[in-house]
């Protein structure tokens, strides 16, 4: 059983290798997971979105893998921002080439050793929300504070670069389970 890394016997588990890797593309969003795995999501090529599906690569077994993911994923976009905060990683802004998309969501990764995901929505992104995040190019950060988790993004642009700073609360510490 291995020491030191938290995952025991469960780091040598193999994933299914991906039917394909991602198609090349710019403007997405990657993170690093559990010291191991690199996630890719949304982008696009010149004016073409890419798909809305998850993309892992398990640096161990240096290939792509078939992730089985669950929840709602965000609709295809470009120039959005993500920030991994614990095992949730985030996914706001950008855009889908008709219209800024304000909402955050939030992918869970507690399990991505067993290639297990599930995303939800954080803020559907209605009123101040769609100010906030409701640009291209944003910058997102997570920042755990005493009373609770939070997102905080800067900037982007709607036509007009922005140099406001919104923070977004995504946890209580009394609500926390870690």
């Amino acid at each position: 059983s291995g020491g030191g890394g938290g995952g025991g016997d469960n780091d040598e588990t193999a994933l299914p290798p991906a039917k394909a890797p991602p198609t090349p593309r710019g403007g997405h969003v990657a993170a690093a997971a559990r010291g191991r795995f690199l996630l890719v999501w949304g982008g696009a090529a010149g004016n073409v979105l890419s798909d809305r599906d998850l993309h892992v690569y398990d640096t161990a077994a240096q290939c792509w893998v078939e992730p089985m993911v669950t929840g709602q994923p965000p609709q295809a976009r470009s120039g959005h921002a993500g920030c991994l905060l614990g095992t949730h990683w985030y996914v706001a802004g950008g855009g889908d080439n008709a219209a800024a998309r304000p909402e955050t969501f939030r992918l869970e990764t507690s399990d991505v050793r067993a290639g297990l995901f599930h995303w939800s929505v954080v803020n559907p992104g209605e009123g101040k929300q769609s100010v906030a995040v409701g640009t291209e190019g944003l910058s997102l950060v997570p920042y755990r504070g005493l009373t609770g988790d939070f997102l905080v993004a800067f900037g982007g642009s709607d036509g007009k670069c922005r140099n406001e700073v919104y923070a977004m609360r995504v946890s209580n510490v009394e609500t926390e389970t870690h």
